[in-house]
């Protein structure tokens, strides 16, 4: 059985350089997502981190949390 549909949720990250990084944490809506360690998506160079959020939503659909970002 499948967690409900997932959302990505836009975040900031502070750099250690005080840089805000941009990302996008996609969660379950189901509590047994909060337990889990995130799957941290890191695209390659010059690739937004929109081309991989259906992944990650596929993934946080099925409990896991996972960010993406630049």
């Amino acid at each position: 059985m499948l967690a409900p549909a997932a959302s990505g949720r836009e975040v900031q990250i502070p750099a250690e350089d005080g840089r805000l990084l941009a990302a996008t944490l996609f969660e379950s809506q189901s509590a047994a997502a909060e337990q889990s360690t995130p799957t941290i998506v890191a695209g390659g160079a010059g690739i937004a981190r929109r081309y991989y959020g259906r992944f990650a939503a596929y993934l946080a659909e099925r409990g896991r949390l996972a960010l993406t970002f630049d």
